[in-house]
């Protein structure tokens, strides 16, 4: 089964590997992708090591899929920050999809 596992260096830097046999993995038995890396708006990004080549769909959303996973908990918090405070005008982009 294949994962994107993540390997904590910061709290605010992430290290992102790509895992086909389920078991947990590191430099040594794992493919590196590259970082989740935290932004100045709170949320995390993924930059990527390779800026070449080629990715499936499906090696893409285990990327977002995890991505959104660790945005999460901020993206509540901002959401319940404007629900509590009644802004009605909330930007769409903060909620997270579960597409």
């Amino acid at each position: 089964m294949e994962k994107i596992v993540l390997s904590k260096i910061t709290n605010n830097d992430y290290r992102v590997y790509f895992c086909s046999n389920g078991e947990v993995i590191d430099e040594s038995n794992g493919v590196d992708l590259g970082n989740f890396i935290r932004d100045i708006d709170g949320f995390f990004y993924f930059d990527p090591i390779r800026k070449d080549g080629y990715w499936s769909s499906y090696s893409m959303r285990l990327v977002s899929n995890k991505l959104d996973e660790l945005n999460k908990p901020y993206n509540d918090e901002l959401d319940e920050y404007f629900k509590k405070h009644g802004e009605n005008n909330t930007n769409d982009s903060l909620s997270v999809s579960q597409d």
